[in-house]
């Protein structure tokens, strides 16, 4: 991603520019596309059912992720929420995206991103 002159002056004079990229270049690997800032604001602003992070919210891609990495998401969860609440009446594909959706909403919550005009 490019972004403008000005989008960069609004992160460096509003943020700590290079403790976000630090954090974004640590992108845990439950997350499976590449995410940059824009796509960071998107999830904060209307979370990954937005289409913000479509593999959360697609039914196969989710069970995909969460077969290959549902412990490190439950843990991560659990480390920033304490209990991790399992909601009743979902179904296992539901599940597999409640708690993918969730635990990459809460990744995405991380940075401050205030202030930062990407239109």
């Amino acid at each position: 991603m490019q972004i403008t002159y000005s989008q960069c002056k609004q992160l460096t004079v509003n943020h700590n520019l290079r403790e976000i990229i630090a954090s974004m270049s640590d992108q845990p690997i439950w997350i499976t596309q590449h995410l940059d800032i824009a796509d960071i604001q998107a999830i904060q602003q209307g979370g990954c059912a937005s289409g913000a992070y479509m593999p959360a919210v697609t039914y196969y891609l989710a069970l995909y992720t969460m077969r290959r990495h549902g412990d490190d998401v439950i843990e991560y969860l659990a480390d920033n929420y304490g209990d991790v609440p399992v909601p009743e009446g979902l179904s296992w594909s539901h599940l597999n995206v409640y708690f993918l959706s969730s635990a990459v909403e809460c990744w995405a919550g991380q940075f401050d991103l205030d202030g930062v005009d990407w239109d």
